[in-house]
């Protein structure tokens, strides 16, 4: 223990008051609960629903869980739908997403390149545009 240490006061630890329950915080919250609730019951219900049998969803209750047996059956009956063909689908769109990804990083590295390093004529207004198209909101196209 040093000279400097033994005659700093000691301090409390810091207390930081909860922030004020404002109108703003209010609103802001009851927006995300509505959110929560507009999107996160049906989700629920379709977690739910293939727990449940066909004469179960029909006579229950609508948020009563089924049982594990009734979802396994579910899965398998999904994924072995029509020969496989979920698993056809997702291999097309994995391989439409990655092959789009794919071209779009060939095409545009070497153009980011040439803009970057080679001068010529019409990069600055290339550059301009390119500025432009990224600051314009979604919405105003």
């Amino acid at each position: 223990m040093t000279t400097a240490d033994a005659l700093a006061p000691e301090t409390a630890p810091v207390i930081r008051p909860r922030p004020k329950l404002t109108i703003g915080r209010l609103l802001a919250l009851a927006v995300l609960a509505f959110a929560i609730c507009f999107y996160g019951i049906p989700l629920l219900w379709l977690f739910i629903a293939s727990t449940r049998s066909a004469t179960s969803l029909i006579n229950d209750a609508p948020m009563s869980f089924g049982s594990w047996a009734t979802f396994r059956q579910t899965w398998i009956n999904l994924t072995t739908y029509n020969d496989f063909q979920m698993a056809h689908w997702a291999m097309n769109s994995l391989i439409y997403a990655v092959g789009g990804v794919g071209l779009a990083l060939l095409s545009t590295i070497p153009a980011g390149y040439a803009l970057a390093l080679e001068p010529f004529p019409g990069r600055r207004l290339i550059l301009i545009l390119t500025l432009i198209a990224m600051i314009t909101p979604s919405t105003a196209t």
